[in-house]
Formats: C-alpha cells, structure tokens, sequence
C-alpha cells in the first residue's frame, strides 16, 4: 500500500508540473488515502471496534502532506467546494482517532498532532476554525510531561518539513533557525510556525498560479 500511494504522488507530482492541476489533484488525494491504508485504519475499523494497537501515525502525517497538495491544486483551479469536501474527508479522520482511538486519545502528544494538521487542513482549505484546532494542539502540548521526545518522532518532524517546502515553492527563504526549533525544542513551537511562516506560504502560493510549484 505504501508503494501504491508513493506511486500516486509522483504521478501527482508529474501532472502538477504540466500544470494539469486538476488532475493532479486527483492523484494526491489518491496518495492520501493510500497512505491512510498504510496507517492500517479504515473508518469502519473504528466503528466496529477494531482499531489496531499499534496506530503508525507517520501515515497520517504523509497522507496530510498529500491532501493539502490536493487542495491547493483545487484552489488553482478555482475548484474551492472540491477542496473543501477533500479536506473535510481528512478532518473527519483526525477527529475519529482523536475521539475513539486508543493510541490517540490517552497521549497529549498525539492528540495534539493531530490537531495540528486538523488546522492545517482547514486553514488551507478555507473550512474555518483552525484557530481553535491549533489552540486545541497547544492545550495538548501543554500536558505532555516534562521529558517525553516527541519531537525527533517521523510523524512530527513530516509535519514541519511540508511547511518548509511550501515556503521554498512561494519563493520565500525559511527561517533555519526557527524551523531548527520546531524540529528539536518544545512542541508549542510547532503552532507559531504554523500560524505565520505556513501560512505567510499559503497566502503567497493562492495569491497567482504557481504552475513551476515543486520543479
């Protein structure tokens, strides 16, 4: 599954520089889900009580990646009602392994990653209340106890590497040293970032057509 969808995003990758955004779109939201399958999770899992132990949440993260690809492809296309039913698909994830999850629901830091790309979804996407997603994050991170490392963890430093390269494809230079932060110090660090270098890229990117996006 994981080779299906690393598949699925190359070929994204492929129509998005021939600026055939549309169906680019298409493929990443494809990635997505194929990721998903890899994070062994089904939302019929949940509804019949059989989550697996083990949540390989780095999926979650990957396939985030994607669906915000997606959606940005959307919004070039001016297609904002797709991105938005995309990214409330991935909403609706985050929020059942939140609420219903074991792996999720008994760890802040978990909780509050999830949060995070719930607010990175919906910012992108134009959903409203990523203020209060990311708020949420930063109450989750907060709890984490003194001395637990999340932060070196795939599924966290994923989260951060995106928004650096978004903000490379807007043309703008990251901050080596704050993104060095988000990568290696306290999680609350994680949602400033988000909150102004994401989206100072977002705004940059759906502000014209970035059709060399990712060359």
């Amino acid at each position: 599954m994981i080779t299906g969808a690393h598949l699925y995003r190359n070929k994204a990758d492929e129509f998005r520089k021939q600026n055939d955004f549309s169906l680019a779109g298409d493929y990443y939201n494809a990635a997505a889900n194929g990721y998903l399958a890899s994070m062994q999770y089904s939302p019929s899992m949940l509804e019949k009580g059989h989550a697996p132990d083990f949540l390989r949440l780095r999926y979650l993260t990957h396939s985030v990646r994607n669906r915000l690809f997606s959606i940005l492809c959307r919004r070039f296309e001016d297609e904002h009602s797709h991105a938005r039913a995309v990214a409330r698909q991935g909403v609706a994830v985050i929020e059942e392994l939140v609420n219903h999850h074991p792996s999720v629901t008994e760890s802040a830091g978990r909780r509050g990653l999830c949060h995070e790309l719930e607010g990175d979804l919906r910012y992108v996407a134009d959903l409203g209340d990523h203020e209060q997603a990311y708020d949420a994050a930063l109450d989750c991170y907060d709890q984490v106890p003194d001395g637990d490392k999340w932060i070196p963890e795939p599924e966290f430093t994923s989260a951060i590497d995106y928004v650096e390269d978004l903000m490379i494809a807007a043309g703008l230079t990251p901050d080596s040293r704050r993104f060095k932060k988000a990568h290696m110090d306290e999680l609350p660090i994680r949602v400033d970032v988000k909150r102004d270098e994401f989206r100072t890229a977002i705004e940059e990117l759906t502000a014209e057509d970035f059709a060399d996006y990712g060359r």
